[in-house]
């Protein structure tokens, strides 16, 4: 399955399709410092003038969604973020 994935071949037209998104990987932080960790990227990269909208946080399992959106919300209470916890969309706690 992993090869046929692989060698999927997807292409844009959106406007940004040439944007060099930037991807953060820290293995030594403490997993208890990971909200601080992240919302220091997040300010940091609306201070540089980039849009919340344009600013994506991705978590491995939909569990770990809500407690990162609730603290970064916390942390950062000027910047609008759109998780499920924020807006109208919310996880089907059926298929959870």
């Amino acid at each position: 399955m992993q090869d046929r994935i692989a060698s999927e071949r997807y292409s844009t037209l959106a406007a940004y399709a040439d944007f060099k998104g930037i991807i953060s990987l820290d293995t030594v932080i403490h997993k208890n410092n990971v909200y601080e960790y992240i919302a220091k990227i997040v300010k940091e990269k609306v201070s540089q003038g980039i849009k919340s909208e344009n600013i994506c946080v991705i978590v491995p399992q939909w569990n770990l969604l809500y407690p990162i959106s609730r603290n970064l919300r916390t942390l950062l209470p000027d910047v609008e973020f759109d998780a499920p916890d924020m807006s109208s969309i919310k996880a089907d706690d059926s298929i959870c």
